[in-house]
């Protein structure tokens, strides 16, 4: 950062959030002071700073670093009429401490300076209630999410009475320490992400209350099939050591604020009044004095998930309804970087279908008479006019312009097509893959395309099918696997060129579509893997019956029953990939090659391809068939303890049923 763009900030409490937020900061050339009145939270904060940013700078760059940390001191009296362009209140959860230090700040700081709060539930208004009318132009909302090494997001909420200029300061700052911002367009309870957050919290709580399930299965729902990286209890339980508490405080927050529709479960309530907060105390949702806990992995139907997920959804419609965000796109930006959700609500809302979202909440509302439950206006509005999500073609996106996980451009002949989930590695569920069949039959379709090249967003070409889609029932399973099947055979047999571009690793049915494809050209740095049988499945969607065409019959059995990972050099030596190009140049050189065969003749193309296909044609039907079956006799427990071991990091024990 230049020096005429460096600020100089002030950080109230350095706990968890507080130095994280410091560490950012700092890398940004950013210059701080730092206040609590914890001295060895202070020693504690200046080490871990110092450590964080020494793992990721060269050792004079450190140095330089930590000398822009100007000040240590134990009370806001110590910053008296310092020059500051920003103040960021990191301190507990509790309202009146809040409202105390912005009524002491706004008395030392000078009227240019912005205060900003870290609050993840509180009204900003509600915490700047005691400052000046002048001041409260220059008050907002910087609520950031933990960990920060993971987590980009950043929320800038203004009041009312928040000037555009301060907004667009705080934007410009969240954007200096490379952070997502997601402006809140309303400063209600919880903002947008926490919304979300709390409703699934607390629903999942109320589902555990009502006996249909226990712990241990909706975790299982939401960590496997949803996808979530823990279940909901399970990170109650280890996130901070234990955040139940966090949790409670901030529902009764929300009840405070809107009544009954946030009715707190009483599952949260007893185990905050019996100190039950989670792993640092020894018990929480589970009990952590024998070790540690596994959520094993099962299977579950779509409408098994939306019992927990329809008033997560319904929270989402609520706020859309009352313009608290400007389109959709807000709230999906916000749960995928803010809770790193597999994908968007509104998105797996459209998937599963909103009439069964609306008939899964009419349900539950007319059952318990529960506020939370009754479907919002969007929802009702959308299955009223026929707009049922992917079904019907619309819900809340159209999907006959838009995609999910695809981006497709076209340029001087070549069709582009981008896998794009990097958060999740761009590994392939459902949706995705039928995006990316349509996305091909597009191109292929298109008479200003000649060839086209597939590559991946982020640092991952493909992880592969996501695990979650291995946990569906038997029918989907198939589906699944016959889609995969009929995708990249058609990828094979179109009349159009593909190159997969493998600009970072190719896994599982990422190599498998890369295998698909006429060529392969691969980033230096690139490794290429079937590891399936890992997870007590299979190589699919034609991956063994291409891996022997190319590598051979000895050469393929071995790297199939190993998993080992092919190196770019490897795999080019082997016939697997046809170029490899250092990383920096990489890209330009595979579009070089992409407008070389531009230049072409596309019936000369499509005639080569459908020889060379026809050579191979009868044996690759046959092996799909076989496969098909493969995968409908892994319909047993191998996968599941595969997937669950994987998850947790740890070998395996296969029943070999």
């Amino acid at each position: 950062m230049n020096q005429s763009n460096s600020k100089k900030i002030l950080i109230i409490g350095v706990g968890t959030m507080g130095k994280q937020i410091a560490v950012q900061s700092l890398i940004a050339g950013h210059k701080l002071i730092l206040v609590d009145n914890d001295e060895r939270a202070l020693n504690s904060a200046q080490q871990y700073i110092s450590s964080s940013i020494s793992k990721q700078q060269l050792p004079e760059k450190s140095r330089d670093l930590m000398s822009n940390i100007l000040e240590l001191e134990k009370s806001i009296d110590g910053i008296r009429h310092r020059d500051l362009d920003l103040v960021i209140e990191c301190v507990p959860e509790r309202l009146e401490l809040k409202q105390r230090i912005f009524k002491e700040l706004d008395q030392v700081v000078s009227q240019r300076t912005i205060l900003a709060s870290n609050t993840s539930s509180y009204r900003i208004a509600h915490v700047a209630a005691e400052c000046s009318e002048e001041r409260k132009k220059r008050v907002v909302g910087l609520h950031f999410f933990n960990p920060l090494s993971v987590l980009r997001l950043v929320e800038i909420i203004p009041t009312e009475d928040t000037s555009q200029d301060t907004v667009d300061e705080a934007i410009h700052f969240a954007k200096s320490i490379d952070r997502i911002p997601l402006l809140v367009r309303k400063d209600v309870p919880a903002f947008v992400v926490n919304r979300i957050f709390l409703r699934l919290a607390n629903e999942a709580a109320w589902t555990l209350e009502s006996g249909e399930w226990g712990t241990l299965e909706i975790d299982s729902m939401l960590k496997y099939s949803f996808g979530m990286p823990m279940g909901i209890f399970e990170l109650h339980d280890v996130l901070g050591g234990g955040s139940i508490d966090i949790t409670f405080h901030a529902l009764s927050y929300l009840w405070q604020e809107h009544g009954g529709i946030w009715e707190i479960a009483p599952v949260i309530k007893r185990l905050f009044e019996e100190g039950r907060l989670g792993k640092r105390v020894g018990r929480g949702f589970y009990d952590w004095k024998d070790g540690e806990v596994e959520v094993p992995a099962r299977r579950w139907r779509i409408r098994e998930l939306l019992r927990v997920l329809a008033p997560v959804i319904n929270e989402a419609a609520w706020i859309l309804d009352n313009d608290v965000i400007s389109n959709p796109d807000d709230l999906e930006i916000g749960v995928i970087n803010g809770l790193n959700f597999p994908r968007g609500i509104f998105h797996f809302a459209d998937d599963a279908g909103l009439d069964k979202v609306v008939s899964t909440l009419t349900e539950l509302y007319n059952e318990t008479g529960k506020l939370w439950y009754k479907p919002n206006n969007s929802l009702v509005d959308l299955v009223s006019g026929n707009k049922l999500g992917r079904s019907t073609g619309s819900g809340f996106y159209d999907y006959r312009i838009h995609y999910e996980f695809v981006n497709v451009e076209t340029k001087e002949g070549i069709g582009i097509l981008t896998l794009n989930r990097p958060h999740r590695a761009n590994s392939i569920n459902f949706t995705f893959l039928r995006e990316i069949y349509d996305a091909i039959k597009k191109l292929n379709e298109s008479k200003d395309v000649k060839c086209i090249v597939i590559t991946g967003a982020g640092r991952h070409f493909c992880a592969g099918a996501d695990v979650s889609s291995f946990l569906s029932d038997e029918r989907d399973l198939l589906s699944f696997t016959k889609l995969g099947n009929e995708t990249f055979d058609f990828l094979e047999k179109c009349s159009k060129v593909t190159i997969a571009a493998l600009n970072g690793n190719a896994i599982g049915g990422g190599l498998e579509l890369a295998l698909a494809c006429d060529l392969r050209i691969a980033s230096s740095t690139v490794q290429l893997s079937l590891p399936e049988t890992k997870l007590g499945i299979v190589p699919g969607w034609g991956g063994i019956q291409r891996m022997i065409k190319l590598l051979g019959y000895s050469r393929a059995k071995y790297y199939l029953l190993t998993g080992k990972p092919i190196s770019a050099l490897e795999a080019k030596q082997y016939g697997i990939v046809n170029e490899v190009f250092e990383e920096g140049s990489f890209w330009n050189e595979t579009l070089n090659v992409a407008a070389a065969i531009a230049k072409g003749s596309a019936s000369a193309y499509a005639l080569l391809k459908r020889s060379v296909y026809q050579y191979f044609d009868d044996n690759l039907k046959l092996n799909l068939i076989n496969e098909q079956i493969a995968h409908n006799i892994l319909m047993n427990e191998d996968p599941l303890e595969g997937i669950t071991a994987f998850r947790y990091k740890r070998d395996p024990k296969f029943r070999d049923v």
